[in-house]
């Protein structure tokens, strides 16, 4: 297992938080999300035991983001 860490766009609140939780749980074990309501941002926080892309968790949160009025993306270059 590594640390990872992500900022994601357009998650700037509980409801949002929730879903991204929910969205990433395939590929990483959340251990905490701060959200930033003026930035409209949730900074990720977990573990994985895979390589994890930006591509892949912007797959699953494209999927989370249906029905929600946003569209949940990885920030360009916030993966650690």
């Amino acid at each position: 297992m590594r640390d990872v860490e992500f900022v994601v766009a357009e998650a700037g609140c509980e409801s949002c938080a929730t879903r991204v939780r929910s969205a990433v749980a395939t590929l990483v074990s959340v251990t905490s999300i701060s959200i930033d309501e003026g930035d409209d941002t949730a900074k990720v926080t977990g573990r994985t035991a895979s390589d994890v892309t930006p591509e892949a968790l912007d797959e699953l949160l494209a999927a989370a983001s249906e029905g929600a009025g946003h569209r949940y993306h990885v920030v360009p270059g916030s993966l650690t």
